[in-house]
């Protein structure tokens, strides 16, 4: 990656208009035929299902260059026929494949990239190693480059790491905290935010270990952190579907007799993570790729957004938050006052800081005593543990108090973190405690402390809960129609009395 080529992206439009060799498109009754083991289902279940059928008559070529190994492969999965260009998804060097038929060799200056790294899983030769699905051509240099890094947002770029339009290699923030990754090109950042989507279920029985668990972890579900699957969807939203990746994902399953679905379904990952983890997938009626199926023509993405994301992962949907009941562990939770008729949440430690206090922020108030954000940053997690409860933020790290200052320290070393006693007031606030020390707003500090004394106020607690829905907001995926058609997230159009979300004009909500 070299920053003498400042070049624009033109080489994509062309491959879209010359596409790769031509494939046999799958029709939309043949897609439903092949999917219909994930019909009914949702969220663990449906990774599970679709774990299965991704990995249903698999077979892999063998490594390398040659006859029926990978870069016989590219020649089908990443060649633009007309011209026998080498798609590069990497950087705007181009290379070509040489002579008129398909003897397997490799290309000059190029490798074989492993985009979803082999060192994640030990490197051993299986087929994940092997699957044609994540496996691209790419420069040397580039492929030398990136390392096993994580993908993410690059917010610090290193020097002569970045080509206008392609990747960029620096520091971004990653599960937590700021350390080396690498960023695709807006114009690619879907296709390989599926690709990883598609590794993560398809392989999700390897055992992932040092830099692949900053990605995955190791749990039958999610299966992804969390910032890691939020980074995708929001990804896979922006970047819709190309025609190139219809193709491959065709050519591959010619080659390999299995289907990158997250490519078939576009919206497949909502139901899996997203916000339709609470509705039963359909393969029969969800919006395809496939030939036949016109709807997914009006999906219109969202522009890219900024270079410099906000600590922790972000979305656009409006978060509901209820007063407490009763807690639960594994739930989310605001740690919120009301100071002076301002309701204020407790936002985590800063970032890149291993201690420091709580600082507040405003949260709205919406109606039936809820509260809303736009971002789950502040959220926390209240995992059970010895009578009491670990607190967790969404990056993954533990709160703890040392006992001798006022603040809170962070850990992602569960062995280390506090048990903390919560006792439910009555009055709507709780005595979050740790040996004596109890979690405290201070007015003057903007911040909330754990403190052995009275110094401010004592917070409340709010549940984040699925059911309560999705404020009206704008959404990339859209239904382009001007006539107050309703459809839901199925894509079958409904009329006005059907409960649940929905999408109408392009914009989402719930019909209660």
């Amino acid at each position: 990656m070299k920053n003498l080529l400042k070049l624009t992206p033109i080489f994509l439009t062309l491959a879209l208009l010359l596409s790769t060799t031509q494939v046999s498109a799958i029709r939309r009754d043949e897609l439903t035929n092949y999917a219909s083991s994930l019909k009914g289902l949702k969220k663990a279940e449906l990774k599970e299902a679709l774990h299965k059928l991704m990995n249903k008559n698999k077979t892999v070529l063998e490594y390398g260059s040659g006859k029926q190994k990978t870069w016989w492969g590219f020649w089908y999965t990443d060649r633009i026929s007309a011209t026998n260009e080498c798609i590069n998804r990497y950087n705007a060097h181009k290379f070509h494949f040489i002579g008129k038929s398909n003897n397997g060799n490799a290309i000059s200056g190029m490798n074989i990239e492993h985009s979803f790294p082999k060192s994640w899983w030990g490197g051993t030769k299986n087929d994940a190693y092997k699957d044609l699905m994540h496996l691209y051509p790419s420069e040397s240099e580039g492929n030398s480059d990136k390392s096993n890094y994580p993908m993410g947002v690059v917010t610090q770029v290193d020097e002569g790491k970045s080509v206008e339009g392609y990747d960029k290699l620096g520091t971004g923030y990653i599960n937590g905290r700021n350390q080396k990754c690498w960023e695709p090109g807006d114009q690619f950042k879907g296709d390989f935010a599926r690709t990883y989507m598609y590794m993560a279920v398809t392989y999700s029985n390897l055992t992932f270990k040092k830099m692949g668990l900053e990605t995955m972890d190791n749990s039958p579900y999610p299966g992804l952190k969390e910032w890691a699957y939020t980074l995708y969807l929001s990804w896979s939203c922006q970047d819709k579907v190309s025609q190139m990746e219809i193709d491959r994902n065709n050519a591959v399953y010619n080659i390999q007799h299995n289907r990158d679905l997250f490519v078939d379904y576009p919206f497949l990952s909502e139901y899996i993570w997203g916000d339709s983890t609470e509705v039963a997938f359909n393969p029969a009626t969800s919006i395809s790729t496939a030939d036949g199926d016109s709807r997914y023509v009006s999906y219109v993405p969202t522009p890219s957004p900024s270079s410099t994301p906000t600590p922790g992962p972000t979305s656009d949907k409006t978060y509901l938050f209820r007063p407490v009941d009763e807690i639960t562990s594994g739930k989310q939770y605001l740690i919120v006052v009301n100071n002076n008729g301002k309701l204020l949440s407790a936002q985590t430690v800063q970032d890149g800081r291993e201690y420091g206090f709580l600082y507040a922020e405003e949260t709205k108030a919406e109606k039936n005593n809820m509260v809303s954000l736009t971002t789950m940053n502040n959220a926390f997690i209240l995992e059970e543990s010895n009578g009491g409860y670990y607190i967790k933020d969404t990056q993954g790290r533990y709160l703890f108090n040392d006992n001798k200052h006022d603040n809170f320290n962070i850990t992602t070393d569960k062995t280390k973190a506090s048990t903390w006693a919560i006792q439910d007031n009555r009055d709507g606030t709780f005595e979050i405690t740790m040996n004596n020390r109890y979690i405290q707003f201070e007015e003057a500090y903007n911040s909330f402390g754990c403190y052995q004394y009275e110094v401010g106020i004592i917070p409340m607690l709010y549940e984040y809960d699925s059911t309560l829905g999705i404020t009206p907001t704008f959404l990339p995926y859209k239904h382009k129609t001007a006539d107050n058609r309703i459809f839901n997230l199925n894509g079958q159009q409904v009329d006005k009395n059907y409960k649940g979300v929905v999408i109408r004009n392009g914009v989402k909500y719930v019909n209660k």
